[in-house]
């Protein structure tokens, strides 16, 4: 008796009828032996150096091909800097031509209003006028540094600011004190520089706290802190010695202000 059956097919099984969408018999076992090497797939010993997270991140690539998304991940965002200081910088950097201009103006005024003095000769115009040089040009690349180490949030940047700051601390401390003649003009400008200045300095603090600066170890923030600790302590110095120099002054012509000096005209 035959056991087979003309069609080939074994006794009691129904025959196999593949739709037009079934595998094939090739493509079963391909499956099959698919699935298991997938139990080993996502190990990095078995993956041909290929770890759980690269295998991870290609699927997902993979399946927002598939799916034609177009979804991108989410980026870390850039540093803003703070927009305290952003501020101070705006008004450093628009004042400091003017203030120049009338730190200038002032000294021609002052020369002329006493013509025929004779301490004109130990007057310090030979050492305000490097001083006012000086002042413009380093302003303009402190503010720079701040400009950049505010937007990047870099200690090297504010570094570099703070020691920058130091000169323009000294310089408006020796208009606002030192000056053999000290109009009021100047006293106003001056003071609003070094107290705006002053807040710069002090406003790095946090911005580097905020980028991590105090993780750092060498190098970047101990400038940093040296640098913003100078140019606080010359702050603090020249309030002490303007506040000194005006309970010590004698009111006499031409150490004071020339507010407090009687001028006279001589015809």
């Amino acid at each position: 008796m035959n056991m087979m059956n003309p069609g080939g097919n074994p006794p009691n099984m129904a025959p196999t009828t593949a739709g037009p969408g079934a595998p094939s018999g090739q493509q079963v076992q391909a499956a099959t032996a698919g699935a298991s090497w997938r139990v080993f797939a996502n190990d990095e010993a078995f993956a041909a150096g290929n770890s759980l997270s690269q295998t991870r991140t290609e699927n997902y690539r993979a399946k927002q091909l598939s799916t034609g998304s177009s979804q991108q991940p989410q980026q870390p965002q850039p540093p803003h800097g703070l927009l305290s200081l952003q501020l101070l910088l705006r008004f450093s950097d628009s004042v400091r031509h003017l203030y120049v201009f009338v730190t200038v103006m002032s000294m021609l005024f002052k020369f002329a209003a006493f013509p025929n003095s004779k301490d004109l000769q130990s007057t310090r115009l030979g050492e305000e006028i490097p001083c006012i040089v000086l002042f413009w040009l380093i302003e303009g690349t402190r503010i720079q540094f701040g400009y950049d180490g505010n937007k990047t949030e870099r200690c090297s940047r504010l570094a570099v600011f703070n020691l920058l700051s130091i000169p323009q601390i000294l310089f408006l401390g020796f208009f606002f004190t030192a000056q053999v003649y000290v109009l009021r003009i100047d006293g106003f400008m001056n003071l609003s520089l070094l107290i705006v200045t002053a807040a710069q300095v002090g406003l790095t603090l946090p911005l580097a706290i905020r980028s991590g600066g105090l993780r750092q170890i060498g190098g970047e923030f101990e400038t940093f802190v040296t640098a913003g600790g100078a140019g606080f302590l010359l702050f603090v110095v020249f309030v002490l010695f303007d506040a000194g120099q005006t309970e010590n002054s004698g009111k006499t012509c031409p150490t004071t202000r020339l507010t407090d000096c009687t001028v006279t005209t001589v015809s």
